[in-house]
């Protein structure tokens, strides 16, 4: 039996992960996902599911008590249904606690798939780290950068198994880029958390509707759709602007130019950058901040472009120093890097 653990079913990038890696695997059944009764990505899982009550808050004090409950109560369950030989499988390191469970049951394979860098609650950190270098833990890495950051001590690998769905479609891959440097298809991909850069993206949009109208944007954001009206009511969005919710489909990497990367790099430093990846191996532009996990493939002027400043200025100064010549030149090396960086 395995028992995949993950506190808070939302609709950022870890519990997403985590649902492409259980749908992935064949018996469903052997699978039973201990999270919360949130409504995120991991809400579409047949198979057995155990919800715990959490819930998020921004307040630091409530946001300890309520992950603290969240751990004691994930231990008391796995605590009684977990047996020697059983799996868990904790998809980031902010939920190492619950590894707390090998105390009480030995032969219990572990493994920790880390997507996020930085705990929530750091009075964890300490305790986190010690249970994740277990010399009896499987970790698996989605970045060396998230190994040198927690400077972990056991075995690691970089695995990252979607990346493989993009290059199996050759039609894809073997694209040549079509680029009108006049009317330029600019998209991102992110989740509604102000660090995240959806707030930059539609000061940028709404800042070329005018001064270049021949730029298009879309915006794939995950998150509840109420709450992003709320601050945007849909009529005050600019008209060059399209948006999508919560769709992660391949697909929408297609068809378009330029990627951005805007993760606040004063405030949170991507481990690894999914959808930078993506956005690469399938042709795009990308351009981010020069910090962060990503940094392990991206090369600046090469098959990337790094920001000099996090702004709508910073942006736009990026994309000037981009000519046709050299456009179809960093799209295709980005493709080419990737597969180089993941033997694909």
């Amino acid at each position: 039996m395995e028992y995949w653990v993950h506190h808070l079913n939302d609709y950022s990038g870890s519990p997403l992960v985590m649902a492409q890696r259980m749908n992935s695997k064949s018996l469903i059944d052997h699978i039973t996902l201990v999270t919360n009764s949130g409504n995120g990505f991991l809400s579409g899982w047949t198979g057995p599911k155990v919800e715990l009550p959490y819930q998020k808050s921004h307040n630091r004090f409530v946001r300890f008590i309520r992950l603290s409950y969240w751990y004691l109560a994930s231990i008391w369950y796995l605590w009684k249904h977990v047996h020697h030989g059983d799996k868990i499988v904790i998809s980031t390191i902010i939920n190492t606690p619950v590894l707390l469970i090998r105390c009480f049951v030995g032969g219990l394979n572990a493994e920790i798939h880390i997507h996020e860098v930085y705990f929530r609650v750091p009075l964890w950190n300490s305790l986190g780290l010690r249970l994740a270098n277990h010399k009896d833990v499987h970790t698996i890495y989605n970045s060396r950068f998230s190994m040198d950051f927690w400077s972990f001590k056991g075995s690691g690998e970089v695995a990252y198994p979607r990346l493989r769905n993009f290059f199996n479609q050759q039609a894809v891959i073997n694209t040549v880029p079509n680029f009108d440097m006049n009317r330029l298809k600019i998209f991102t991909v992110l989740s509604l958390i102000p660090y995240k850069g959806y707030r930059l993206f539609l000061e940028l949009a709404t800042s070329c509707l005018r001064s270049r109208p021949g730029y298009e944007f879309t915006l794939y954001v995950a998150g509840i759709p109420a709450e992003f009206y709320a601050e945007y009511p849909i009529h005050k969005l600019p008209s060059n602007l399209k948006l999508h919710f919560n769709n992660t489909d391949p697909e929408i990497y297609l068809d378009q130019h330029i990627f951005l990367g805007l993760t606040n790099p004063s405030i949170l430093l991507e481990a690894f950058g999914q959808t930078i990846a993506e956005a690469m191996c399938t042709g795009n532009i990308v351009i981010a901040s020069g910090q962060g996990g990503y940094l392990e493939f991206m090369e600046n002027e090469h098959n990337a472009i790094l920001l000099e400043e996090y702004s709508v200025q910073g942006i736009l100064r990026a994309i000037d120093r981009l000519d046709l010549t050299r456009a179809i030149a960093i799209s295709q090396k980005a493709k080419q890097r990737m597969c180089e960086f993941y033997s694909l």
